[in-house]
């Protein structure tokens, strides 16, 4: 894995029936433009290839006002990491 990119591992849910895991990659190429999307309520970050996660969080769309709210459910779009990082620093606890 680690010759794949491998960078860390997260335990994203955990039941006695169940664990999900996710494995995450550094990808080969620098992409620099993320997407936010809702995923289980929470916001989740994908790079623009919109396959690759970049970044799991732990905000819900409940704490979003409408209006940011519906822009992440038309994929929120940031140009750069600094603009994705200051709009997740926002909206954290």
């Amino acid at each position: 894995d680690v010759k794949k990119g491998f960078r860390s591992l997260e335990v994203l849910s955990f039941s006695k029936a169940e664990i999900t895991i996710q494995k995450n990659y550094k990808n080969g190429t620098t992409q620099l433009h993320f997407y936010i999307v809702s995923k289980d309520n929470m916001l989740v970050v994908y790079y623009e290839d919109m396959e690759t996660v970049f970044l799991t969080t732990e905000i819900s769309m409940d704490r979003l006002p409408e209006n940011v709210q519906l822009e992440i459910l038309q994929k929120k779009y940031f140009e750069t990491e600094e603009e994705l990082y200051n709009f997740l620093e926002s909206y954290s606890s």
